[in-house]
């Protein structure tokens, strides 16, 4: 069958002709114009080797192997194949294999150097997965640094190329090919979401569309499987409606695909917004929203967010409408909103867990902090990878141990592949691989209270259990065969040591959640303190003993702590640890205290007294942690300490030049100083931190300080008045108008006119002002009519220039 001519087939000969000069290539093509499909064999043709087509998801990834292959006139598994997680269809012979962005990073374990590989596709590579991100650096390294033959294309519908340019050596390594748009105009229409629920509102919405378009199918952009089933179950009496996400067998999402004569409607998450074609949709309806994971380190888990879309990715869903004819697009949210809305997504690598990454280029050889990132994700995110990696045993000082190298060939977060080596290791490989699946799928058993995850392992294995959602079941136990599969092909020996196959498979579990481990406040409360230090709240419902492992993890609602939603109950004699000596800060008694300890964590297993004296550098550091977080009790900018402070700050505002120290606008910075020597928040709190300070400024500015922004401001009646230096603000003098008389000028600090608060003789401004001369001349004698009769035995002359000025009455004859 002859292909359709698409858009992208104009540029092909152009795109093969820059590969002959160039090792690297950009390709722009907006939605619809056939890049996915009509590239990679163009690339084929033109390169030595096995082209890799990398693509965001699975059904992405299927669908696309399908497509080409089609158009190649062969079945998928020949000539075009795919390979995604637990599922591989290629051969030796294979030419142009697409594959899962995740993927690529394990085949590099096995072959740095992508031996017998032509070149690497990156398509939509504007959704800026951290994998797409880690593909495009580390291919870049090899190409570089020892394959100069190798290809590397970057596709993309609404990428801003420069960016990927300047990463690969510039316009001269890089050029970029561009094709045109899509072939037929898609319409857009804006409508503000009425007071509805979501879910009934795209309900209402597509059966609208349907009806006026009958001949074309509709694409319906939801932002999760729950909104799916909601809005599927309100449209059960329309014959062909199908839902679209990653947690669906192939067999249903080849269905969502598949063509169609007859009217369809399509309920899809972002899964639809790139790569896959649903041919005949000719009306797109947009809820706006996407969920996202976002990672917090701090915590350590991610929790999915449900956030608007960007301008790039409404483009891209918009476009999904005109692939066969002039189609519309109906967005729930109003022009106003649209243009407030971010150009494009941020990038993954800034918002998911980096556990996985870390060790993927520990066991490439490169350290992270080392490695060239396309975008740097932020430290602290790469720190946590690091630290749980040590934890697991995957790396020593930042070196690939023989645990990571076995982990990091596993399509398993490092935990999850943790537990079922370990598993394998202790001779419990079905359970530890079913806590596995029940801790990366989705819980079968959702709705059900009181089970903690080693009783969903019995619920697992009995076919007598109801209530499960079937197809969250299906998942879980078609992740689970995968995984024993995977586990028996490790060939790991060990025994049961005597102990009972449940309390084996505890210790897997606490091989992959060793930070997890958590210990209720008190025995009827549902307060969790876990191994990292973070305090966490077990779910409404889930029933567990004193000590447990907190396997998943949720954000908790209106600022409240994260709940525990699967957890395993321990017993704390399986923590085994040595007894050591610390110092630890006492929150009873706010102080350091000496004592022997065994720990998990932040988790104190035992403790008694230690006679051992710890060292002051010690002591210190246990009180200044403390200290840190709670500097704004313990160092209120108030009283003596905080006007000096703001005197300096004034200072150093008006004389920038001058060699301020840094600690003026961060004395923060210094408390690791000041808890040297002390002990308690006590000893703290009585430190003379003024005199601290005057100590460690230099006489020179000490006397600059004096004279740009001194303590006090002799008036005219002789009496020194303390000044006010608020922030960003000029200085402030308050004085009662009788001892300013004379003081016919404002007067300045640092060539700034300070602020005059002019009271009135109950100490209330009755005039402020930084023009003393205006006040004098125009203001005064008001302000004198309307309280010489208040305050008689104050004075209150015609004439302030002339007059005596005086801090308190004068006896008047």
């Amino acid at each position: 069958m002859q292909p359709i001519p698409l858009p992208v087939d104009d540029v092909v000969g152009e795109v093969q002709a820059a590969l002959k000069g160039h090792a690297t290539l950009v390709v722009s093509a907006p939605p619809g114009s056939g890049k996915t499909t009509r590239i990679p064999p163009a690339v084929s043709s033109v390169v030595d080797g096995r082209v890799l087509l990398l693509q965001p998801r699975r059904v992405a990834a299927r669908s696309c192997a399908q497509r080409i292959a089609a158009e190649q006139g062969t079945a998928v598994g020949e000539r075009v194949g795919h390979w995604v997680r637990f599922d591989k269809r290629f051969s030796s012979n294979t030419e142009i294999v697409v594959l899962t962005e995740g993927i690529l990073t394990r085949m590099l374990q096995a072959d740095p150097f992508l031996d017998g590989i032509g070149a690497v596709i990156l398509d939509e590579f504007h959704e800026r997965s951290v994998h797409s991100d880690l593909a495009l650096a580390m291919v870049a390294e090899i190409i570089r640094d020892a394959r100069p033959d190798l290809k590397l294309i970057v596709m993309s519908a609404t990428l801003d190329a420069e960016p990927v340019v300047a990463f690969l050596g510039g316009p001269e390594r890089c050029p970029v090919v561009t094709a045109q748009g899509r072939r037929f105009s898609v319409e857009v229409h804006h409508e503000s979401r009425n007071d509805q629920r979501l879910d009934a509102h795209i309900a209402q919405t597509i059966r609208r569309a349907a009806h006026d378009d009958p001949d074309g199918h509709v694409l319906a952009f939801l932002p999760g499987a729950g909104e799916i089933d909601r809005v599927q179950q309100r449209l059960s009496d329309l014959p062909r409606v199908f839902p679209l996400h990653g947690r669906l067998s192939a067999a249903k999402q080849d269905d969502a695909i598949r063509p169609s004569k007859q009217q369809k409607i399509v309920l899809a998450t972002n899964i639809a917004e790139t790569s896959l074609t649903i041919d005949g949709v000719t009306t797109v309806i947009d809820s706006g929203v996407a969920r996202r994971p976002r990672f917090d380190p701090r915590l350590g888990f991610e929790r999915l967010e449900t956030v608007p879309i960007s301008l790039a990715s409404a483009e891209q869903r918009a476009g999904r409408a005109g692939r066969t004819r002039p189609g519309r697009c109906i967005r729930l949210w109003s022009q106003a909103e649209h243009n407030r809305r971010d150009s494009h997504d941020a990038s993954a690598v800034s918002l998911v867990d980096l556990t996985a990454t870390a060790l993927n280029l520990c066991a490439w050889g490169t350290h992270p902090d080392q490695f060239e990132w396309f975008e740097r994700p932020p430290q602290s995110a790469l720190q946590y990878g690091m630290n749980l990696l040590e934890q697991l045993g995957a790396i020593h000082n930042g070196t690939v141990t023989k645990t990571g190298t076995e982990l990091a060939r596993l399509p398993l977060h490092p935990r999850l592949g943790q537990v079922v080596r370990e598993g394998a290791r202790l001779g419990v490989l079905p359970s530890a691989a079913a806590a596995a699946a029940l801790a990366s799928e989705r819980d079968p058993w959702a709705n059900e209270d009181g089970a903690d995850l080693l009783t969903r392992l019995d619920w697992l294995e009995s076919n007598a259990r109801t209530g499960a959602n079937p197809r969250a079941l299906a998942a879980v136990r078609s992740v689970r065969d995968d995984l024993v599969r995977i586990g028996r092909s490790m060939n790991l020996k060990g025994g049961s040591g005597g102990e009972t196959a449940e309390a084996r498979t505890v210790q897997a579990l606490l091989a992959g959640f060793p930070d997890r481990v958590g210990h209720r406040r008190s025995v009827t409360g549902r307060s969790v303190l876990l191994a990292n230090g973070s305090g966490v709240d077990l779910a409404h419902g889930l029933n567990c003993g004193e000590w447990l492992i907190a396997i998943t993890l949720t954000a908790g609602t209106r600022g409240r702590a994260p709940l525990i939603r699967s957890a395993a109950s321990i017993e704390a004699s399986i923590l085994e640890s040595d007894w050591v000596n610390e110092c630890a800060f006492d929150r009873d008694r706010e102080a350091v205290v000496q004592r022997r300890v065994k720990r998990w964590g932040a988790i104190v297993l035992k403790e008694q007294p230690s006679t051992d004296r710890a060292s002051a550098e010690a002591v210190a550091e246990a009180l200044s942690e403390a200290a840190h977080a709670h500097a704004d009790r313990l160092f209120p900018e108030t009283g003596h300490y905080g006007r000096l402070l703001s005197r300096m700050r004034f200072a150093q505002s008006v004389t920038p030049t001058e060699p301020w120290p840094d600690w003026i606008n961060s004395p923060q910075t210094l408390i690791d100083q000041w808890c040297m020597g002390r002990r308690s928040f006590n000893e703290l709190q009585k430190m003379d931190k003024s005199a601290d300070l005057l100590g460690r400024l230099p006489y020179s500015l000490r006397s600059h300080l004096d004279r740009c922004a001194p303590d006090t401001m002799k008036v005219p009646s002789g009496a020194h008045i303390k000044l006010d230096y608020p922030p960003s603000k000029p200085p402030v003098l308050a004085a009662r108008i009788q001892q300013l008389f004379g003081m016919m000028a404002t007067p300045k600090l640092g060539g700034t006119p300070i602020t005059v608060h002019l009271l009135a003789p109950n100490n209330r401004p009755a005039q402020v002002t930084q023009d003393l001369a205006s006040f004098w001349a125009s203001t005064y004698a008001d302000v004198r009519k309307d309280l010489r009769g208040r305050y008689p035995k104050h004075s209150w002359p015609e004439d302030p220039s002339q007059a005596i000025p005086e801090n308190r009455p004068k006896r008047r004859r």
